[in-house]
């Protein structure tokens, strides 16, 4: 019997640029800080709604046409929990902008 390998990224390939989504919460984290570059461009719907990390792929010096951002954006607000609303935001940066948040603890009262 044959086993697939599962990819490590949803890939997209949308006039010329390749757009990578994560699929899960091990792959986003992965995506981000792992694979992405500082000047890669990275997704992710905004209000709070959980959703796949989104990352365009950066040649250097090269601007991303505005359709190539729309269409990463259309990507990010489908793999989310946003999918069904009519309109969603989405917040976009340089991958070299994220910074990964701090776990919190609440100490215990007794």
């Amino acid at each position: 019997m044959e086993t697939k390998t599962r990819t490590p990224f949803k890939t997209v390939v949308f006039l010329g640029f390749e757009i990578l989504i994560g699929r899960s919460d091990i792959e986003n984290d992965q995506l981000t800080f792992e694979v992405a570059e500082s000047g890669d461009i990275w997704l992710h719907v905004g209000d709070d709604f959980p959703g796949s990390h989104v990352v365009i792929r950066k040649p250097v010096e090269i601007k991303v046409p505005t359709e190539v951002l729309r269409r990463a954006a259309e990507l990010a607000a489908w793999h989310s929990k946003a999918k069904n609303l009519g309109k969603v935001n989405v917040h976009y940066c340089l991958i070299s902008e994220i910074r990964k948040e701090k776990k919190r603890t609440i100490p215990q009262v007794r």
